[in-house]
């Protein structure tokens, strides 16, 4: 087996910033390693240490982040995972966040709106989940929607109960 070795030095001794190996693994060692995309390097892929990637779109680019399938089987559609996995599971693990990040006219960044996921029940064959919306007011985060496992909707602390009738 062999490995292709990229190694650059500024004011040190040249050492490897990036590796190709036997396997076609790709490794850049380095954290907060950034890939530039882009004729004009206008979308950035950074290594944040122990947290994950970042990606940035620069210029008056918008940033897009797509998941496409070209599949003729209509019965499925691209997935988009968020999984958590625990040594020790317990009833009101989050699953998970999506946030909508904002900037204050302090320049502080706050969450404007978020959603997530709570295990309710993680026992095995009785699992039971919710999903929670919150939005920011005056400052605090608040329950703007929860739905439960039992499939019921709170609006704000208000229970609601819709049904329905399917039509064909």
């Amino acid at each position: 087996a062999t490995k292709l070795s990229f190694m650059t030095g500024a004011s040190e001794a040249a050492a490897e910033k990036m590796s190709l190996s036997s396997g076609g693994n790709l490794t850049l060692p380095t954290d907060s390693a950034i890939a530039y995309f882009g004729a004009d390097q206008d979308v950035l892929l950074t290594h944040v240490a122990d947290t994950g990637l970042t990606m940035s779109v620069t210029g008056n680019n918008v940033a897009q982040l797509s998941v496409n399938q070209d599949k003729d089987d209509s019965s499925t559609g691209p997935f988009l995972n968020l999984k958590r996995y625990s040594a020790s599971p317990a009833d009101a693990d989050g699953g998970g966040i999506i946030q909508f990040k904002m900037e204050n006219d302090n320049d502080q960044l706050f969450n404007a709106a978020q959603i997530y996921a709570v295990a309710v029940d993680v026992s095995d064959g009785t699992e039971d989940g919710k999903l929670v919306i919150n939005t920011m007011k005056a400052g605090t985060a608040t329950a703007a929607l929860t739905i439960s496992e039992l499939g019921t909707a709170t609006f704000g602390g208000n229970i609601i109960t819709v049904s329905y009738t399917h039509l064909r």
